[in-house]
């Protein structure tokens, strides 16, 4: 597994990463650690330090599906969207990351308010 840090810069990954990933509470493909972040993608394990994250919400995706021979319906696919700032001062989605239901969702906000206390926990806007 090779370890990437999101966003990208000049800090090269941390030796105590693989540890913090095997130890860190896992949902889906998110393992969720003391100071990062983890999320796997193919063979490459990103790390997303808490204080970096500048917003994190939910987005639900409603995808059409046929369920049986003549029922239709949607599928309603779970993300968790992690935003962070850049050093011109921009807002940028660094991952959308599919979770594996509502109930997962929730319970990764729930951890996130805790973890990253000075991003903001919903999208900014009208509620």
């Amino acid at each position: 597994m090779r370890f990437v840090r999101l966003p990208p810069g000049d800090v090269p990954p941390s030796p105590d990463w693989p540890a913090e990933y095997r130890a860190g509470h896992r949902v889906g493909v998110l393992s969720i650690g003391t100071r990062n972040l983890f999320f796997r993608k193919g063979l490459r394990v990103y790390a997303i330090p808490y204080d970096r994250l500048s917003r994190y919400f939910r987005r639900v995706l409603a995808v059409p599906a046929r369920i049986g021979c003549c029922a239709g319906g949607e599928l309603r696919i779970e993300h968790i969207v992690l935003c962070a700032v850049d050093a011109s001062g921009v807002e940028t989605e660094l991952a959308q990351i599919q979770l594996p239901g509502e109930r997962a969702a929730k319970a990764v906000m729930n951890e996130l308010r805790d973890l990253a206390p000075d991003a903001i926990p919903r999208k900014a806007g009208p509620s």
